[in-house]
């Protein structure tokens, strides 16, 4: 679908379909600008469900309007329905624009679930999709790690479940887009430059990568778990690993550990991608990373990358990474940390750690109880949001869990 026949009835059924299977059909819904359908009646910070999602209030702020546009600048068309959504990103590598809207409605269980409208692979195409946005990092030995495994699974099953919805009401999915990349081809013809493994769970876009590259002369494998993915990797032994972060069974990284421990794979060229942000550090384990949404021409050029630089070694990143680099090698993780902490926006105009602690508790940075502490911990992914709403449900949640997880946190 191209952004100039997105209208806001297709966003309308698009919510009703995430809501209906989300908290369930016959729950009221509250008419937001523009006519499309949101949560239910009762104010976001006071829903009985938790769900504290960017459509709260009667009225849309204008922050969370597409770019930030003001309120009093009235868009039109396409930018109209795109202003409800929040653009998370543009072109995270210059030269290679990828653009992605996002609107958090949650779910009966988890509060950050989101409804998108991204490109990825074809430019100029949209569709829509679910991110679960549960990639937090719970180990094993937290207290909560069971009930956290089985929200996975429940925001998982839901993810399928609406992406299924939206196919059979007509709208753009992943399926859609595979659906077009296979009508137009997939016989690279020459020469046969090697096999790929493609690890993803997301059936419909692994169709759709498949596809890309075998356009440029590779054959392919598709698993969709990790274990199946380990397995195949020692049964194939193939030329590139393009393996997906977020799967089921054994996760991105498992599967790398335990590819990088068999003698007989570790030295397997892999391309890890991800819709996450994943640490420097872990992303070394592999041989390039590659975030998503991701178009034609990324793939393509991180595949070539990564089989021309693993001869060399050494972890094949975008440019913009290598100040990553730079800082984890020259200063310690604290300083890194202190220094994000003396820039990062704490509400309009708060910037900094001491700022923010002076604002809302007028105090010094230095003065904040582990509570106040863990009350700026929780506001720093949408601290605008959470600025106008201090009682929101989803961030005193955040609040327990911050609270919670301290006495076995290490500094780094």
């Amino acid at each position: 679908m191209h952004l100039g026949a997105l209208t806001t009835d297709l966003v309308q059924k698009a919510i009703a379909i995430y809501q209906d299977l989300a908290y369930g059909q016959g729950r009221p819904r509250r008419v937001l600008p523009g006519g499309l359908g949101g949560a239910a009646n009762e104010p976001a910070n006071k829903r009985t469900d938790g769900v504290d999602n960017k459509l709260g209030g009667d009225k849309l702020a204008g922050d969370h309007r597409l770019g930030g546009r003001a309120a009093d600048a009235e868009p039109t068309g396409a930018d109209a329905v795109l202003a409800m959504f929040q653009k998370e990103q543009s072109e995270t590598i210059p030269g290679y624009p990828c653009h992605r809207y996002s609107l958090r409605l949650g779910n009966r269980n988890y509060p950050f679930m989101k409804l998108l409208l991204q490109e990825h692979l074809v430019a100029g195409e949209y569709f829509f999709a679910v991110d679960t946005h549960d990639q937090m990092e719970i180990k094993p030995d937290y207290p909560d790690y069971e009930q956290w495994m089985a929200v996975r699974r429940f925001n998982r099953e839901l993810k399928r479940q609406i992406e299924q919805g939206f196919a059979q009401a007509g709208l753009d999915t992943a399926a859609r887009m595979r659906q077009l990349l296979v009508e137009q081809g997939c016989d690279g013809g020459g020469d046969c430059r090697g096999l790929v493994l493609i690890v993803d769970d997301e059936e419909d876009l692994a169709a759709a990568v498949e596809v890309l590259i075998r356009r440029r002369g590779f054959r392919t494998y598709k698993v969709h778990d990790g274990l199946a993915g380990v397995a195949a990797a020692q049964q194939l032994l193939p030329d590139l690993v393009l393996l997906d972060y977020e799967l089921p069974e054994l996760d991105g990284l498992q599967v790398l550990e335990r590819l990088r421990a068999d003698p007989c794979t570790a030295d397997l060229p892999v391309l890890l991608s991800s819709a996450s942000r994943v640490a420097l550090a872990e992303a070394r384990r592999a041989d390039g990373f590659l975030q998503k949404p991701f178009p034609e021409a990324l793939l393509h050029e991180m595949i070539d990358r990564v089989l021309r630089g693993h001869n060399f070694g050494g972890l094949v990143i975008p440019e913009e990474a290598v100040i990553t680099v730079m800082l984890e090698a020259m200063l310690p993780k604290e300083r890194i940390l202190e220094m994000y902490l003396n820039v990062i926006e704490w509400g309009t105009g708060i910037f900094g750690a001491e700022a923010a602690a002076r604002h809302y508790f007028g105090i010094s940075a230095a003065q904040l109880s582990p509570a106040q502490a863990a009350r700026l911990a929780a506001m720093a992914p949408n601290p605008r949001f959470y600025e106008r709403n201090q009682g929101a449900p989803g961030l005193n949640r955040k609040i327990g869990i911050i609270m919670a997880r301290m006495p076995s946190a290490e500094l780094p």
